[in-house]
């Protein structure tokens, strides 16, 4: 005749199965959860970047004579993200700081009469490796 397990040895084995479950079901979730997290903060940041791109080409459009009073080929027009909000191209409370607190400044040159180059930088913040900046800039 078969004995039936009873007791607390049946309970020890289920949670020791129950136990040896999730560890591997953390194995695989956790590092899944962080890359999406990861990937969410590289999302959030360029998508913050495009508005700032789209707002510093419509301020040199809308104001390319202002700034050709002050850029030549060799000294910059400086912009960033406060004149931005000021002059109404980025809403009231926007950031001037991404989510790894870098901040952008814009560097506007005139090579001849009313012919803009800019350059958008990033200044500062937590240090990125060059694969999460191709991630966060896209």
């Amino acid at each position: 005749m078969k004995s039936l397990k009873k007791g607390i040895w049946q309970i020890s084995e289920a949670s020791i199965s129950l136990g040896v479950g999730l560890f591997c079901f953390a194995l695989i979730v956790a590092p899944l959860v962080y890359a999406f997290n990861k990937d969410q903060q590289y999302s959030t940041a360029a998508s913050h970047a495009r508005r700032v791109e789209k707002a510093t080409n419509k301020y040199i459009t809308d104001n390319a004579l202002t700034i050709g009073k002050h850029a030549t080929a060799t000294s910059p027009y400086i912009l960033d993200v406060p004149m931005l909000i000021k002059a109404g191209y980025l809403p009231k409370g926007f950031s001037a700081a991404n989510n790894f607190s870098s901040r952008y400044h814009t560097r506007i040159y005139q090579p001849s009469a009313l012919k803009f180059h800019h350059m958008i930088f990033l200044a500062g913040g937590a240090p990125l490796s060059l694969s999460a900046a191709r991630k966060a800039l896209r």
